[in-house]
């Protein structure tokens, strides 16, 4: 049997516009990726290693191989220390599927707020 979906929150977010493609900046090359996390103190990674669960309010096709397509309703695991200044975080999802994400892609929650298992 499939496992059951996390609880959706009471709260509705507001609908995002999503920026146009020339708007959109790359995410980081796999190479610069490396040295961020060489850079990170060992002491430092935990507190820099952590997830955490989001929900996908609008799709997103992949436009290159270090990117991760993912459809509406659909929960991910991001890894909070990776959302660059250009809007981008690396996300998992089912099956093995991982890459790069816009943010704008993630639905937004109150603070003090988290999807659960």
């Amino acid at each position: 049997p499939a496992p059951a979906a996390p609880p959706v929150p009471s709260m509705a977010s507001p609908k995002k516009q999503p920026p146009t493609r020339q708007d959109i900046t790359p995410p980081p090359l796999a190479s610069e990726v490396d040295d961020a996390k060489a850079s990170v103190s060992h002491a430092d990674s935990a507190a820099q290693c952590r997830k955490r669960i989001e929900r996908v309010c609008q799709s997103w096709s992949a436009h290159e191989s270090s990117q991760m397509a993912v459809t509406a309703k659909e929960y991910v695991t991001v890894w909070s220390a990776t959302q660059t200044e250009n809007g981008w975080i690396y996300a998992e999802a089912g099956a093995g599927r991982v890459g790069w994400l816009p943010v704008w892609v993630l639905e937004s929650l109150p603070d003090m707020k988290r999807w659960m298992r």
